[in-house]
């Protein structure tokens, strides 16, 4: 049988409610030479007979003994695949229809490019679909470096060059994607779509919805220091609350909150003009997106965030979209600061 191009690696444990709507997606791509690799990790539930009930030939099924936990599952399918392509979803989200046929189409065309992922949408428990776009739209070559600040990529929107896949695959912790992200930007290039890629679903029993914040927090914190490392940066448990109890902080922020941000942020654009880790304007652009988002948030706080925008060294660094800038312009301006009570 000829070996196909693309293999899509899917792990499956108790989501026998949403694996058939998963599996359908791949099946239904417009693009059609791959296998789809399901890796049961002995899942207590139905899973794998929804997954039987497809006949389809490019359906190749791996069954672990015991569970194994997502990092091996997908370890397992890297292994046994054999495109030269892998493209990963998780087993309660859903492609889009044309995602295969996007990805490797820009693979092709991006001989330098390893990995590359794309927008999503979200999807309800019950498959309902956000019509919104996650718009991400950071330069290209600021792509790699905005791993030092956060994470930009959903899992189940990843496509990879096997050659790319770092030693050991992914690492059993509850960061395992975004250490892996971290892991293969450290020597390849990266790339990412503004193309919804896939729908992801808001699953209330999901592996990260049944973490703690704080073990997530700490593993997350494992990842980037390996960035941190190299970038010669000793960073404190200061900075590590600063980045997490703002970046991962849900609602709204405070124009305090973003200027200790912008604080951090700027350590680490002194330590890159030091290490020369990443191109030192495709650095600063990286920083500035991420940071404007976190200002966007804090635009609640009226002129006072406009203010901030303007005297910040990162204000304008990166090109942020037209329609952001004036909606953010615009909630600012709108903000009635509360009067004090007599």
């Amino acid at each position: 049988m000829r070996s196909p191009l693309v293999s899509v690696i899917m792990p499956v444990y108790n989501v026998e409610n949403y694996v058939s709507a998963a599996v359908g997606s791949v099946l239904n791509q417009t693009y059609g030479n791959f296998e789809l690799l399901i890796v049961d990790d002995c899942s207590p539930d139905r899973s794998i007979e929804v997954v039987r009930s497809f006949d389809d030939k490019r359906i190749r099924i791996i069954r672990h003994d015991c569970n194994r936990g997502l990092a091996h599952a997908r370890n397992s399918a890297i292994s046994a695949s054999r495109g030269s392509l892998l493209a990963f979803l998780d087993s309660d989200d859903a492609m889009v229809k044309h995602r295969l046929a996007k990805q490797t189409r820009f693979m092709h065309g991006h001989p330098d490019i390893a990995l590359c992922g794309g927008w999503v949408r979200r999807m309800s428990q019950d498959g309902v679909i956000d019509p919104r776009e996650h718009r991400i739209t950071i330069d290209p070559d600021a792509v790699n470096a905005s791993l030092v600040f956060t994470n930009l990529f959903n899992a189940s929107t990843i496509m990879m060059r096997r050659e790319a896949v770092p030693d050991g695959g992914f690492r059993n912790i509850f960061a395992e994607d975004y250490e892996f992200l971290v892991r293969v930007a450290s020597r390849y290039r990266l790339g990412f779509l503004r193309e919804v890629l896939a729908c992801y679903r808001q699953n209330p029993t999901g592996i990260m919805r049944n973490t703690t914040t704080e073990k997530i927090l700490q593993d997350q914190w494992k990842a980037r220091f390996i960035l941190l490392d190299l970038l010669g940066v000793a960073a404190t448990s200061h900075y590590r609350d600063a980045h997490f109890s703002i970046i991962d902080r849900e609602g709204n922020l405070d124009v305090d909150d973003v200027k200790c941000l912008h604080q951090w942020f700027m350590t680490l654009v002194e330590a890159n003009n030091r290490a020369k880790l990443f191109e030192p304007a495709a650095f600063e652009r990286a920083a500035s997106y991420v940071w404007f988002y976190h200002l966007y948030r804090a635009s609640g706080s009226g002129v006072e965030a406009v203010k901030l925008l303007f005297s910040s060294t990162l204000g304008f660094r990166h090109s942020q979209p037209t329609m952001t800038l004036l909606k953010f312009f615009v909630k600012a301006m709108m903000h009635r600061p509360s009067r004090r009570n007599e």
